[in-house]
This record gives structure tokens, sequence and C-alpha cells, in this order.
């Protein structure tokens, strides 16, 4: 077996500062220039210091933003700001930064990375998760994930009540600007998923009270099950059985107490320009939610291979997924 990551160089390194980096996020820019996002928190008194952070459940965390220009071989830091779940993406001579900070933040540059702009909000008082997952690109438009928490109301990790909400921009539009972005329906998961009535699947493999955890061996809990940090796909086989021209899909992460599984939403592009959220239904009438998925239980990142027809998965093995959890190490 080759493996594909012997070589690399460390982008960000946050251990002088007591912090985590996470979250990171990658494109490419003009002549060849490799953009890089990261973030970093997690000492609240150092972050307190800077002066730019943003600041969420309390805590601060800042986004960074770095250029190589070698392939990869050196990054400098260029740009500093103030939100989470950092996304680049490019539109033409233009470069944006989506994330969050509560609600909807985005940034540019216009010189290829170099220089960005302030910070401009998308939404107002609102609860917005992701991972800088995918951005797919289908004509004139941008397609991608975002995640917002419809509730407030859920005591540990609140993966329940998170709704993937596929957003379009056009290419050719100023993508700061909140009318220029289209927002699917919201369908959170504890609308579609009734976690008593769910059998055969071993879901959920632990049971936790409605809007509360449990734990399930000192040091380690588990919340009620749902779905986050979602992608986005486009069936283009016509073959396929769920090709529909009209339509995308979302495969997110689940959150079972087991590993490999993922979740299936489908958004239809409607006539009016609206789009619509909904589950995914086969030839039996029955519902197509849970799929497999390696590595379905972590952060995983999908992209589309126009060369090949293919999609590429990157996503966490799981070595461990039926030792019993009090017997883990640490």
């Amino acid at each position: 077996m080759k493996l594909l990551a012997n070589n690399f160089t460390v982008v960000q390194d946050t251990t002088n500062e007591s912090l985590f980096s996470f979250s990171p996020g990658i494109c490419m820019g003009k002549n060849n220039r490799i953009i890089i996002t990261s973030g970093a928190a997690g000492n609240n008194e150092l972050m307190e210091s800077y002066e730019v952070k943003g600041e969420r459940y309390g805590g601060y965390s800042q986004g960074r933003v770095y250029l190589s220009d070698d392939e990869g071989e050196t990054f400098r830091k260029v740009h500093e700001f103030p939100f989470m779940h950092m996304r680049p993406f490019t539109t033409g001579d233009r470069i944006y930064i989506l994330g969050q900070c509560n609600d909807l933040m985005i940034i540019y540059s216009d010189d290829n990375g170099e220089t960005w702009s302030n910070p401009y909000t998308l939404t107002s008082n609102q609860d917005w998760h992701q991972a800088p997952c995918n951005v797919l690109y289908n004509g004139i438009n941008i397609y991608l994930v975002m995640e917002r928490r419809v509730t407030d109301d859920v005591n540990g990790w609140s993966v329940n009540n998170i709704a993937p909400i596929l957003m379009r921009g056009n290419i050719n539009e100023d993508l700061t600007k909140r009318n220029n972005w289209t927002f699917a329906s919201e369908l959170p998961f504890f609308e579609v998923v009734d976690q008593q009535k769910l059998d055969y699947f071993g879901i959920p493999f632990y049971f936790s009270p409605d809007k509360t955890y449990v734990e399930v061996a000192p040091k380690r809990c588990n919340s009620n099950i749902g779905w986050l940090e979602s992608n986005v796909v486009k069936i283009y086989d016509k073959k396929h059985y769920l090709y529909d021209e009209n339509s995308f899909y979302l495969l997110t992460r689940a959150h079972t107490g087991l590993t490999n599984y993922g979740c299936l939403l489908k958004v239809n592009e409607n006539d009016d320009g609206t789009m619509t959220t909904s589950t995914v239904m086969v030839p039996s009438g029955k519902q197509l939610l849970y799929v497999p998925i390696p590595g379905g239980q972590m952060k995983f990142h999908i992209v589309y291979d126009e060369k090949t027809s293919l999609y590429w998965l990157l996503s966490t093995q799981a070595r461990d997924s039926f030792t019993k959890v009090e017997l883990l190490p640490d």
C-alpha cells in the first residue's frame, strides 16, 4: 500500500500560544497560489488580548489566512479575522471566506489573497455551525452547506437540533450581500427521526434522554443522535436510481454511537427559484436516511473530479468501533 501523505508542510502551529488549531480549509488562487484558512482557539485569557477575535459560547476564536507560492513548500500568514468554521472558495477574480461567529460571516479578497475586506454579516441573531466542507460549482452557481441550530434547549452536544441548509450563490454577483444567496428550506434532525421508533440498525447505540446526555463510561458522554458537517453532491449519472437533474444531495456526518454511517438528504430546486429540503424516498416508499459512508462518524470531505467523473472521499478510518467504551484508551 502506498501512503499518500508522507511528505507534508506544517502550515499553522499554535503550540507556543497554548491554543489548538481547527477547521482547516484550502483553495487555489491565480498563478497556482495556495490559500489556506485555519482557526485558533482554546486559551481564552490569551485570546482576550488579541485585537482580532470572535466570541461564541463564552469563548474566543480567530481565523487566519496563509498563502503559498511555491506549491506548498512554505506558507506566510497574511490576515486574521473574527469568525470560525471558515471555508475559502473562488468566483472569478474574487476569493471569499465564509464561516460563522454565531451568525454567518464572510470576507473577500480582490488581489489573490494578499489583502482582505472587513467582515460582512449574512444573518442576524442566529446560531450557525459547520465544518469547512466542500463547495460545488454547477453552471453559474456555487452550492455549499451551512447548518443552523433551530433551538437552544439542548443540554450537551447539540446535533439533534441542526438543520443542514444548502446555500446557492451566483458567481457573478457580490456574495457579501444576503440577497445574492438563496437558502434552502430548513429540516432539523429531530423533525425527521424519532429515535424511539428506530430498529434493526442498532441506532442509537446508546440511549440518551431527549435534549440531554448520559455518561456511558467515566469521562465519556453520549448525546442524542443527530447529523452535522454536511457535504453537497450532484448525481450526473442518468442510470442512477437517485438521478434528478433538478436536485442535489447532502451527505452528512451521522452521530449514532456507531461508525461508518452517514445521513442522506435531498434538496430540490423549484421552478420559482426556491430550494426545498426533504428525505430521500426509495421505490418501496421507505425513506433512505442512513447510508454507509467510510468514516461517516467523523468529519469527512468530498470533492468531484470532472476529468474522471468520480467523487473522492477523505475520511477517518475507525479501528476500534466495537471496543467497550470503558476499555478505550484515554
